[in-house]
């Protein structure tokens, strides 16, 4: 019998599908958080995983908030 895989609590996996992405971030949706990721956009794209699906880094995403803090504040269009 297979062991489900588990996350020790207080700790974040190495790399994040959509869901866990958009927590780890704070955004309020998968879907909103993959409307912000890409070239030009506060999160990086994800790698795409054969056999797996998008993932994104936590390491990556930590960059990219460790950059949004840097950059001062976002204009509206940044929230949209």
């Amino acid at each position: 019998m297979s062991r489900p895989a588990r996350i020790p609590s207080g700790a974040w996996p190495a790399q994040l599908d959509a869901t866990l992405a958009a927590g780890f971030v704070g955004e309020s949706s998968a879907e909103a958080f993959k409307r912000k990721c890409g070239d030009g956009k506060p999160y990086p794209a994800p790698r795409r995983i054969s056999g797996v699906g998008d993932r994104w880094r936590t390491k990556d995403l930590e960059a990219a908030i460790d950059r949004l803090h840097d950059a001062g504040p976002l204009d509206g269009a940044d929230l949209i």
